[in-house]
């Protein structure tokens, strides 16, 4: 990490205000609830950022800001356009997504649900009051209080119920009044302890609704086990940000790696690979991120929203080369279509001039579109702007063009080569195979006429491969006078 984030006192983390040090630890923390907010993100962190940090490292994240489409001053731009898809970066959303959770179980049969049995009706009545006290605290942040001492009456009478656990942890991590770092570790540990164990199939009904609010890759999840295993890593998830607000980074590293593990969705990738960095594990996890943003375009945006990505030189080299790839590929997408004679062409030209200046994600996603949308273009056949387009490979990416008609007049091999050469770059004589590639396919687009042609390959220093109309490969004196078809590939 950057020498912005000062050695004492230890817990105050790089994330929450490195130049506060005179900050106890809940107050470090409590500055992090406030600057994370992705709807007033980092005025005050950036701004100090920004102060701290050389104007070279500044500058450079800006300009990469600037090269994916979010402007010359990334740092301080709130991209409300994205927040709600970021939305799980930003833990002042946390509580109330797990008061609209519980709202949903509160329309159920909890009992039921929670697979509490008629004998043990005070700790069901504990849980019941306990969840509507935190569902109803979003309107009266008092009732908080009365959320914990319920939740806390129903441990004492099952201290394994990963459900109770897994509340009162939210309580301690989130719930100002009673914030409590390491409580809310022990209590999230436990819950996944216990929740990485459930077996019983009549879990499911639980993992369903506790998970219906989370964006999740695992949209094929269609057996119990499976999804009931998601309860374990939203535990172990919250366990491994409380390490990391205590400043436990090889903590945090385990956690959230047994979270992936149990729900291997990009987002989960995403923090394991903040974690990593934050412990200085930088290979694993520029390979981590690395692939999370490639599931997950989206990703490669948020990383100018958490400064443990953006204060690490290989992040910022990471997203860089991801950049440089998408625009390259773009300008060989116009590069490509500029070979084509049509109105259709010149379409596609004009939207991907216009998505080579859009945001990073969107690139990505409409980039991998046009082969499918625009293919027809490149059957074989189809009129180039300098020849007809004599074979095409199966992702249709790579492609053979020949010119139209030969050469004017028969030439020697030596002369064959330089005129091909001349034709413009690119251009040049058919080897062998392509050559009887366009032999088997005369008649119906090539209209090769003449009797025999030069292929650029040669059988020794005399003599050079050549076809004949029927068919037939043959060699001959280089000072040979034959036909020539120029070809270039793309």
């Amino acid at each position: 990490m950057s020498n912005i984030i000062p050695k004492t006192p230890s817990f105050v983390l790089g994330y929450w205000r490195p130049w506060k040090e005179n900050s106890n630890l809940v107050d470090s923390y409590l500055d992090y609830l406030k600057d994370v907010s992705l709807t007033k993100y980092g005025a005050d962190t950036v701004g100090n950022y920004i102060d701290q940090a050389s104007k070279e490292q500044v500058q450079a994240i800006n300009q990469l800001g600037q090269a994916i489409g979010r402007g010359i001053n990334i740092l301080s731009n709130q991209m409300n356009d994205v927040n709600d898809k970021l939305g799980f970066l930003n833990r002042n959303l946390d509580i109330q997504i797990e008061q609209q959770k519980l709202s949903n179980l509160l329309l159920q049969n909890i009992a039921e649900i929670l697979r509490v049995p008629d004998s043990e009706k005070e700790r069901q009545h504990s849980i019941e009051l306990g969840i509507k006290f935190f569902v109803n605290a979003k309107k009266d942040s008092d009732l908080y209080a009365d959320a914990l001492e319920e939740l806390l009456k129903a441990e004492s009478l099952m201290k394994q119920d990963y459900f109770v656990l897994h509340r009162i942890g939210c309580i301690y991590l989130h719930v100002n009044n009673y914030i409590n770092p390491e409580k809310a570790l022990d209590y999230f540990l436990r819950a996944a302890k216990y929740a990485s164990v459930e077996s019983d199939s009549g879990a499911l009904k639980l993992a369903n609704i506790l998970t219906n609010n989370f964006i999740t890759v695992n949209s094929d999840i269609n057996n119990s086990e499976k999804q009931i295993s998601l309860l374990a890593a939203a535990s172990y998830e919250k366990a491994a940000f409380a390490a990391y607000v205590l400043g436990q980074f090889k903590d945090a590293v385990n956690y959230q790696a047994k979270a992936f593990k149990f729900d291997p969705n990009p987002q989960n990738r995403f923090l394991l690979s903040k974690y990593q960095v934050r412990n200085s594990n930088i290979k694993e996890a520029i390979e981590n991120l690395d692939i999370s943003i490639d599931q997950t375009p989206l990703l490669a945006i948020a990383i100018f929203k958490e400064i443990d990505f953006f204060n690490e030189p290989e992040v910022i080299k990471l997203i860089t080369t991801k950049n440089e790839s998408i625009d390259n590929k773009i300008k060989q997408l116009i590069a490509r279509f500029k070979t084509v004679e049509s109105i259709k062409a010149n379409e596609a030209i004009n939207e991907l001039t216009e998505l080579s200046k859009k945001s990073y994600e969107i690139k990505i996603e409409d980039c991998n579109k046009f082969n499918s949308r625009y293919n027809y273009l490149f059957s074989i056949g189809s009129v180039f702007a300098d020849g007809t387009l004599a074979f095409i490979d199966e992702i249709g990416e790579n492609g053979l063009v020949c010119k139209d008609k030969d050469l004017e007049e028969t030439i020697t091999w030596y002369e064959a080569i330089s005129a091909c050469a001349k034709l413009g770059e690119g251009w040049r004589l058919p080897t062998k195979k392509e050559l009887n590639y366009m032999y088997k396919n005369n008649l119906k687009n090539f209209r090769l006429e003449n009797y025999f042609y030069w292929s650029s390959e040669e059988f020794n220093n005399s003599t050079a491969w050549g076809q004949n109309l029927n068919n037939v490969s043959i060699y001959y004196d280089k000072t040979s006078r034959f036909n020539v078809r120029a070809v270039r590939t793309f």
